[in-house]
């Protein structure tokens, strides 16, 4: 559910190019993301999707989140499994 508010409120941002809709995109992937635990089926769907969207922030901003090491960390592991 968080994820798919996450997808609406980011089509809203690539319609309106308003970053703030990009970064409440961002907050509600986030959330699934730590809402998911670390072996349920849909976290590196989750991880995938918070990856894409932090992605699109940095094209348009250039500006990298602080938790970019932590999600790459987690991307890798779920890799892994």
């Amino acid at each position: 559910m968080l994820d798919d508010f996450g997808d609406y409120l980011s089509t809203k941002f690539e319609r309106t190019w308003n970053l703030q809709g990009l970064d409440a995109g961002i907050a509600k992937f986030e959330a699934a993301v730590e809402a998911t635990t670390e072996d349920h089926r849909d976290r590196a769907e989750r991880l995938y999707n918070l990856g894409n969207h932090l992605s699109m922030r940095y094209q348009r901003t250039g500006i990298l989140p602080e938790q970019w090491g932590q999600y790459q960390r987690a991307a890798l592991t779920e890799e892994q499994h």
